[in-house]
């Protein structure tokens, strides 16, 4: 949708609804609830207005037991960086030493993007690197053609 004619607020508007009726309870371990949310994300940063955030955040503080740190990182870094981003530097700097050894591509672009709104894309560049053909630890990554870890689902934030 985003990518046909742009309405975001018919995707903003969709999303919320799929997310607030769903029977997922919130569980921070339901993959399509993530996904959704990640796609939600998108959706509010495409948009560039703070009140289709609010949905957002509302549905990440209704997550149990708690949302995915690196979701809730890359929304610390980029969503709000002036008031959530400073607090967040120090679990940005941690994701940051061990992204090289994270094997999933996902992971490591979101790492990556939440480190490019904070300046900080250098201490992740080798872990970068590493996700073109040969992928990590030799599997293909997701720019190999065929690649075993197939498309990228979630990366985010664009950049």
């Amino acid at each position: 949708m985003l990518n046909g004619d742009g309405q975001v607020d018919t995707a903003h508007r969709l999303l919320v609804a799929a997310i607030e009726g769903g029977t997922h309870g919130y569980d921070a371990g339901d993959p399509a609830l993530i996904d959704a949310l990640w796609s939600l994300a998108l959706v509010c940063f495409m948009g560039g207005r703070p009140e289709l955030w609010e949905p957002f955040h509302a549905a990440l503080a209704r997550l149990t037991p708690r949302p995915p740190p690196v979701l809730a990182l890359t929304i610390d870094m980029f969503a709000d960086p002036a008031r959530t981003g400073v607090a967040a530097l120090p679990r940005l700097e941690a994701a940051l030493r061990t992204v090289y050894h994270e094997p999933d591509p996902d992971v490591v672009q979101n790492i990556a993007g939440a480190a490019m709104y904070a300046d900080r894309l250098g201490a992740g560049a080798r872990a970068l690197v590493a996700l073109g053909p040969a992928g990590p630890r030799g599997r293909g990554g997701p720019n190999a053609p065929g690649g075993a870890d197939g498309p990228v689902r979630r990366r985010f934030p664009p950049g």
